[in-house]
């Protein structure tokens, strides 16, 4: 095993004979001991060269050792290099103190017993290595449990994707490497971003809640960037103390109290990590140094969370952009979709669906797999779904919209290999005409609930057909069948036949739900695996075009424009009049905002609608799987009013399953 390679370490004095002696001490390390003889000379070092850790003097001539400390910590690139102050001058506490508020982790009196130094200097260069090898994991620290269990504690931290769980994890290992029975952390709200986050903790066999119980101290701490540290005697002493909420309960003072700031790369406060009630004694200096560090690691962890936040953010809203916002009603058709995010999470992928009603009453039904992930996938991916959608428009077949989309994807130089499937469904007829540029075949599971792919349509991926003809595929949708299509993600895993997993999709489809949202969140749960990379699912049911309206939806308040655009066209092809369409349709979307909003408790969190047509008779029934509120005094909840004026008839139903609506209205005769 090769030897790891030697770190820096600044050892900073102003005289030589110390600078001697400190190397003499730390040779044994084996580390690169790099000399400066005062403040400024370690600054102009530390622009230079990457440091693991600084010996810093006190008492130097020109820029003191309180002084170096403050400007290296101002610094972002060595904010984060910790400094063990060496002084020979008195040790009044208000010295140590002040190291320890300018950013120190430690502070030694000369003379100083060698092995105890070599000691810590040891234990900073192996937490560096481990830290810059982000590997914290398990970071065997041949010294105190504490530092061991501090290492283990980095390493937990950095692998928590989310504030709240970061903060709760940073509380209790605080509360466990100081000893305390009590602990809680917060983070400030940051600006155009997030609120802010508290977590407390307290000890299983302590008498203390988990809240700061000294929130004076707190605020002093988070907002001033400094660190406080009360013993028993002086925290009952303290006005913090005696004007808080805990006193005039009657409540005994804990036993010592100690805090210390989060900070930003910038060095600004955001937030603070708090300790109290000892446990063993008083909190001591070492406590200080420990939760001091512990802090440093966990104010990095948390710009790393909130930046994978952002992050995700960023990437969840630019793929949501990139695909339809809701999905077109078609007569004769009932349509559900779902995009899933690859593992990798945090970069936009390049799958897409996209359902395109035709002028002649057919429907485009297209799904598209850009290899790789990133903006370049995505944006290939854009220009595609456009692409694709204006030459469905423009009323190309599918092998000529194929052979069009081959030559954009020529033209424009698309490095990275396209595969699509586009699909033209007649639904009055169930007649299907498709192409598979390099795509996964279409599924159909008959009502029957038999499942097969379909033959045929089979061609190169864009971009290397190279003038080859992209084939024609045909079909009929039989009445109530479904087809579905995919991309890879769903069927392929790694080490694993593409055929077993192209058999798992076929099986899950065909024991799947009859509800197309329902079988959509079934085929997922049963198709993706662990480390499975960005999906795009589409389901599309033939159903037959009758005086029936039938849907079923997740609960979710996107769905509610669209819905009514389907309600409202149904009714159209009802030849309801304008006024009728009017106010029929107000009257449905007051009850499916109901059902929508309402529920206090959700089982599937779905909604089935229901309408007919009889005689001229409209007869609508909503049904959701939770409770309704009761009316609240304020300008909303005058839904059944206005449903009782602009229908013939209102019912409301509760059950143990859900609420009922139903909705009756008759329509006037069309006129000639």
């Amino acid at each position: 095993m090769s030897p790891e390679p030697q770190v820096n370490i600044l050892l900073v004095d102003d005289r030589p004979e110390n600078l001697l002696a400190l190397e003499a001490i730390l040779d044994p390390l084996g580390e690169n001991l790099v000399r400066a003889n005062s403040g400024e000379d370690a600054l102009a070092k530390l622009l230079g060269q990457d440091f693991a850790l600084i010996l810093l003097d006190v008492q130097m001539p020109g820029i003191d050792g309180f002084e170096t400390a403050t400007l290296i910590k101002k610094r972002e690139r060595t904010s984060r290099v910790p400094i063990i102050f060496l002084t020979a001058i008195n040790k009044d506490s208000g010295h140590v103190f002040r190291g320890y508020e300018v950013g120190a982790v430690d502070y030694l009196f000369k003379p100083f017993e060698p092995t105890v130094l070599r000691s810590k200097v040891e234990v900073f260069v192996d937490l560096h290595r481990k830290t810059s090898a982000l590997e914290l994991a398990r970071v065997e620290q041949r010294n105190t449990d504490r530092l061991r269990a501090l290492a283990a504690a980095a390493s937990e931290i950095n692998s928590l994707r989310s504030l709240d769980e970061t903060l709760s994890v940073i509380t209790d290992r605080a509360r466990e490497l100081i000893g305390a029975g009590q602990a809680s952390t917060c983070v400030d709200a940051e600006e155009h971003f997030a609120n802010g986050a508290t977590a407390g903790s307290a000890s299983p066999d302590g008498e203390r809640e988990a809240d700061d119980p000294v929130p004076a101290l707190g605020r002093s701490v988070r907002h001033g960037g400094v660190v406080v540290r009360l013993d028993s005697t002086a925290l009952a002493a303290d006005p913090a103390w005696r004007g808080s909420a805990a006193v005039t309960a009657g409540t005994d003072p804990p036993h010592g109290w100690l805090g210390v700031p989060l900070t930003s790369p910038e060095g600004l406060a955001i937030g603070r990590v708090q300790v109290s009630d000892k446990l063993e004694g008083e909190f001591t200096a070492d406590d200080e140094s420990i939760l001091l560090q512990l802090a440093q690691m966990a104010s990095a962890a948390v710009e790393t969370v909130r930046q994978y936040e952002r992050t995700l953010n960023t990437a969840e809203t630019l793929q949501r952009s990139l695909l339809p916002n809701t999905l077109p009603y078609v007569p004769g058709t009932s349509v559900a979709a779902r995009y899933v995010g690859g593992s990798a999470g945090l970069e936009v992928g390049g799958d897409w669906y996209d359902v395109i009603p035709l002028s002649d009453g057919r429907v485009g039904l297209a799904l598209g797999d850009v290899v790789g992930r990133g903006l370049g996938a995505a944006t290939v991916m854009g220009q595609l779904r456009m692409a694709l959608k204006a030459y469905a428009l423009e009323g190309h077949d599918p092998p000529e919209l194929a052979e069009r989309l081959d030559q954009l994807v020529t033209i424009l130089g698309i490095g990275q290999m396209t595969t699509v499937v586009y699909l033209v469904l007649d639904p009055a007829t169930g007649a299907l005409e498709f192409t598979c540029a390099g795509h996964p075949p279409p599924l159909v599971v008959s009502a029957a609930g038999e499942a097969a792919y379909l033959e045929g349509g089979r061609s190169l991926p864009l971009g290397v057909s190279f003038g080859t003809p992209f084939a024609t595929g045909t079909a009929t949708l039989t009445p109530d069948s479904t087809l579905v299509l995919y991309t890879d993600g769903l069927v392929e895993q790694r080490g694993v036949p593409i055929d077993d997993g192209l058999e798992r999709l076929r099986v899950s489809a065909a024991k799947g739900p009859d509800g197309l949202e329902a079988l959509c969140e079934h085929i997922l749960a049963a198709g993706r695996t662990e480390g499975a990379d960005d999906t795009a699912l589409l389901a599309v049911r033939s159903v037959p075009i009758s005086n029936e309206l039938v849907l079923d939806l997740p609960a979710d308040p996107a769905q509610l424009t669209p819905l009514r655009e389907r309600f409202r066209e149904w009714l159209e092809e009802a030849e309801a009049s304008d006024e009728e369409i009017f106010e029929i349709t107000t009257a449905f979307g007051e009850a499916v905002i109901n059902a929508v909003e309402h529920p206090r408790s959700r089982g599937r969190e779905g909604l089935d609608v229901r309408a007919t047509l009889s005689s001229r008779d409209v007869a609508i029934t909503v049904r959701d799987t939770g409770q309704w509120r009761p009316p609240r005094e304020t300008d909303r909840g005058r839904g059944m009013p206005l449903m009782e004026t602009l229908m013939d008839s209102v019912d409301v139903t509760a059950t143990a399953d859900g609420t009922v609506v139903r909705l009756r209205r008759r329509l006037r005769e069309p006129v000639s």
